[in-house]
């Protein structure tokens, strides 16, 4: 754009000539000329400039509209998008948002597009984030498909040590409702033995353990029992405490606690060792299953509920 024969394409130079001129017009008196609105040459000139510009954006800018249809990752080119390496992870793991969310929720399309991007030569869990596999893993349990929960769930190994106690937890899911039980075992046992007793976890464990029960002879049977029974038992100690009011009716009065039989202490115990081959877990889940054990009689030997007074946080 020129004005008078003068390029206007450099604001800033042309914005400090125009300074300089209006404030050395306004030092020739105390009065600075002004128009007949009472505004100065600086201010003239300031507005003249915002004006250009705004007429040259309205020529240089066009007016552009983007529209993201319903359904656009099941079309041709979003299997194309899929395909490629160079795909954003968060953008992938928001479209997985919408579709499993979606009304209704499309979890077919959702395990078409996790399975479609998995990369073999990734070096853990097929260059997929936690994220991906939870959506994909629950994905494909909805939609009944349990070759692609039970390759899912294998992949998400390297994550069962890591604080992602819902992953381990939907990983044996999927492996369980497979028929993997013994392997099914692996993720609870995993994630029980670094990071603590669960309650939704050893749900998950003590189902497991009575449907391999149900498999075995019956010498072998009563070594799972001791194991069933421990987690049993703090079960229902854990549940009876997270059931307490926050605030009694009557402060004066405690709360009676349920009195506890320990009915681990009456089935027969076993060795990890031995306990590890009846239930037919592999050996790299022995260390798991040691850690898990010993956790359990840990939580075993802790205070009794019934007579554990209120400590200070201190303490704690």
């Amino acid at each position: 754009m020129t004005e008078g024969g003068v390029d206007t394409a450099n604001y800033l130079e042309i914005a400090f000539e125009d300074d300089i001129e209006a404030e050395s017009s306004a030092q020739g008196g105390a009065n600075a000329a002004r128009s007949e609105d009472g505004k100065s040459l600086k201010q003239l000139a300031r507005e003249k400039r915002i004006a250009e510009a705004v007429q040259r954006s309205k020529i240089e800018y066009k007016d552009e509209h983007a529209f993201t249809e319903r359904g656009w990752i099941t079309s041709v080119a979003a299997q194309e998008l899929a395909q490629t390496s160079s795909i954003d992870a968060h953008k992938f793991e928001s479209v997985l948002v919408s579709l499993y969310y979606g009304n209704p929720p499309q979890y077919q399309a959702i395990v078409d597009s996790v399975i479609s991007v998995i990369d073999p030569k990734a070096r853990t869990s097929g260059g997929l984030t936690r994220e991906v596999l939870d959506m994909g893993i629950r994905a494909a349990m909805a939609c009944d498909d349990s070759v692609a929960a039970v390759r899912l769930a294998r992949l998400s190994k390297p994550m069962w040590n890591h604080q992602m106690a819902g992953l381990a937890a939907d990983a044996s899911d999927a492996l369980a409702s497979a028929g993997h039980l013994a392997e099914s075992l692996e993720p609870l046992l995993m994630s029980t033995s670094i990071h603590g007793l669960h309650v939704p976890l050893l749900v998950r464990m003590q189902g497991v353990l009575e449907r391999i029960r149900g498999t075995l002879s019956e010498s072998q049977a009563r070594r799972v029992d001791h194991l069933i029974c421990q987690i049993h038992e703090i079960v229902t100690r854990r549940r009876t405490t997270f059931d307490r009011p926050l605030l009694p009716d009557r402060p004066d009065v405690l709360l009676k606690m349920p009195v506890y039989t320990s009915l681990a202490a009456e089935a027969e115990s076993g060795s990890a060792e031995e306990l590890c081959s009846t239930l037919g877990l592999s050996i790299d889940s022995f260390a798991a299953l040691d850690g898990t054990l010993r956790r359990l009689e840990k939580g075993l030997r802790g205070s009794d509920p019934q007579t554990e007074e209120p400590r200070s946080v201190r303490t704690l």
